[in-house]
């Protein structure tokens, strides 16, 4: 993202935690993967929550290493949340919005805390895509084509936060491709399996 996730940090989330004795274990994440390689082995018993300062991607990364371990159902279950510091927040604006707060670090960080002292907690569907014999899984989409080519084509001008977007969406419509793909899905409660062709 935009690299702001520790002036965040600094200025609103650690002194609100530190305000309303929420203890806590900061781990500052280095390269792709490594919170996904951190929780696919860590000892979970040690925290009471999980809280990820970032946009989507990190909790995506996060949560396929809760799935990809052998305790993977338990694992899951551990409460988790988001604060907004990222070049997507769909997740967390969703929350926000959700929870009638203001789209910000600090209304994020109060209502993580208000959900780790009461019965406000949510689920969250988590879905699953299997690509050449790897599982990978989402919390909320898999960019695949146009907004997929963006996305990863702009990886590059990630500093200049969502901005990215705008230039590579602009970017990838004067310069098209056609993609194609057989998709398939189950139905929840269906035993059978839907295919679908897109071209």
């Amino acid at each position: 993202g935009k690299r702001t996730g520790m002036k965040i940090f600094n200025q609103h989330v650690g002194p609100f935690f530190n305000d309303t004795d929420i203890e806590y274990e900061l781990f500052v994440t280095e390269r792709a993967n490594h919170a996904n390689e951190r929780l696919s082995k860590e000892d979970l018993d040690q925290w009471d929550a999980l809280l990820f300062m970032s946009g989507d991607g990190l909790l995506n990364e996060g949560v396929n290493g809760l799935l990809s371990r052998e305790d993977a159902a338990l694992a899951i279950q551990k409460p988790y949340g988001l604060i907004p510091c990222g070049s997507g927040n769909a997740i967390v604006g969703g929350i926000l919005h959700y929870s009638r707060e203001d789209f910000s670090p600090l209304s994020a960080a109060f209502v993580f805390a208000k959900g780790l002292h009461s019965a406000c907690l949510q689920t969250m569907d988590v879905g699953m895509c299997i690509q050449d014999e790897r599982r990978t899984y989402f919390c909320m989409l898999v960019n695949w084509g146009f907004s997929g080519d963006v996305d990863v084509e702009t990886e590059v001008i990630r500093g200049i936060g969502e901005l990215r977007f705008v230039f590579g969406a602009l970017w990838r419509c004067l310069n098209r491709r056609t993609y194609r793909a057989n998709i398939s899905y189950r139905p929840i409660g269906e035993d059978s399996t839907a295919k679908i062709s897109v071209v």
